[in-house]
């Protein structure tokens, strides 16, 4: 009767741990494109409310806006970009962030 070698054990032990952790890894990295996806979206918007009532983006408000990754923050910024009465406002606003 054959009985395979702890080599070709190993081997089978592996090879099912990676086909278990595949699957958990595809749905992380999907989820995190997804919410990548959102946060992109919600950027997009907030330019397009401070573009359309101040003109266009000043630099410094777009880099600041490019590095946050919370998307209830991102939320905020543009209820607040839709509020404000000025650029200066915002940008102040953006700074407590």
């Amino acid at each position: 009767m054959y009985r395979p070698g702890p080599q070709f054990l190993i081997f089978q032990n592996i090879e099912q741990i990676f086909k278990e952790q595949a699957g958990n890894v595809m749905a992380t990295l999907a989820e995190k494109w997804i919410e990548e996806g959102i946060q992109q979206g919600i950027r997009e918007m907030l330019y397009e409310a401070i573009s359309s009532k101040f003109g266009a983006v000043p630099g410094d408000i777009s880099e600041e806006i490019k590095k946050i990754e919370n998307r209830e923050t991102l939320r905020d910024l543009l209820r607040q970009a839709i509020l404000s009465e000025t650029l200066d406002t915002f940008r102040e606003a953006l700074k407590k962030i």
